[in-house]
């Protein structure tokens, strides 16, 4: 019985000396479920008048399925860098970053096949408003971020004689152009704008001339060797295949007409923008025309509210080692991300840029 009753005294003791642990490492850390229910305890009334900051909520684990675009390209090698810091900072993500294609990207985020995405502003606004390439709308696709990948389309040649497109044009110079390929986001802005001149692949090859479509790498080395003479693209601030064409021979930026530029923008509801002048060696003047941006997108069914706040706020705060994985991010801003996204903004990606102060 003696024995019995040291027992209950000393576990006794033992439970009350916890209890004062407890309360002590508690004081001021708040509740968050009370606090939501309206009824906080004296304890979190008396953290709140102290200031000190209650405990977030933990998010919950995200798993999504993520399409960019090609291999080793600037969207995926980013994407690849996001899903990563998912699965890293919210335990139990899995994240799985697949290629992609920027034409097709909003018709699968639509139809639910992925739940994070990648695409061109190009393409955002045609496919929303259902016009040429996109047969109709695509519907459930909501904005997280516009990413601020700039890129321009750009016309390039070997022949110094000419300045601007238009001369060329007017001269009815067989030009031997090299392009990406048939039905590519940038060959389809090519296009658009030699139709803005009157202009046809079909005029150019009746000149004497060729359109011959090939990757960037080919279109360049065909320059350089005098098998092509015209190089139309779409570089952002340090694209490698530019980089090499004009590091390897003179070349001239052919200027565009402005009115022609702005026509098609209007038409489709596109960006327009200058190339800086002295990005590229030989590229003296600022260089003005259709003008791209990367956009980050979700289906905005299959994504939460708390995914996509985590998701931004992820990618805003981090941006660092987004710029570590490619250095296209170096021109993101958090006062972009939430402007020109076409699509409007998932509602968690509202709350984030509204909480830091990016939208009103």
């Amino acid at each position: 019985m003696r024995r019995y009753t040291w027992v209950l005294l000393l576990a006794m003791m033992l439970v009350g000396v916890t209890a004062c642990g407890n309360a002590e490492e508690n004081e001021g850390t708040g509740n968050d479920t009370e606090a939501a229910g309206g009824g906080q305890s004296t304890v979190a009334n008396e953290a709140d008048a102290e200031g000190e900051e209650e405990p977030q909520t933990q998010a919950e684990p995200l798993q999504l399925r993520s399409i960019s675009g090609n291999v080793g390209g600037n969207v995926h090698v980013i994407t690849g860098a996001l899903g990563s810091m998912i699965e890293e900072n919210l335990a139990g993500s899995v994240v799985n970053v697949n290629p992609g294609e920027s034409g097709a990207n909003p018709i699968l985020l639509g139809k639910g096949e992925a739940e994070i995405g990648t695409t061109l502003y190009f393409n955002a606004a045609t496919s929303a408003k259902g016009i040429a390439p996109y047969e109709e709308p695509v519907n459930h696709v909501a904005a997280l971020a516009n990413l601020n990948i700039n890129q321009w389309i750009t016309f390039i040649t070997s022949k110094a004689e000419y300045e601007t497109l238009g001369d060329m044009i007017d001269a009815q110079y067989p030009m031997k152009l090299v392009l990406a390929r048939a039905g590519s986001t940038s060959e389809t802005l090519i296009r658009l704008i030699l139709e803005g001149y009157g202009v046809t692949y079909d005029d150019i090859k009746a000149w004497g001339g060729s359109v011959t479509h090939v990757s960037h790498t080919d279109a360049v080395d065909l320059v350089k060797d005098n098998h092509a003479d015209v190089y139309a693209t779409i570089p952002s601030l340090r694209f490698p295949a530019v980089v090499d064409l004009v590091t390897s021979r003179e070349v001239v930026f052919l200027q565009l007409d402005p009115a022609v530029v702005d026509a098609i923008a209007e038409e489709y509801g596109l960006l327009t923008g200058n190339l800086p002048a002295g990005t590229y060696d030989g590229q003296d003047e600022d260089y003005y025309s259709l003008m791209e941006t990367q956009l980050l997108l979700a289906n905005a069914d299959a994504l939460s509210e708390q995914g996509a706040y985590e998701v931004v706020k992820l990618l805003v705060e981090n941006v660092d080692r987004l710029r570590d994985a490619h250095s296209d991010m170096d021109t993101f801003s958090p006062e972009a991300a939430p402007q020109n996204t076409v699509f409007p903004l998932h509602p968690g990606a509202e709350k984030y840029y509204r909480e830091i102060g990016v939208l009103d």
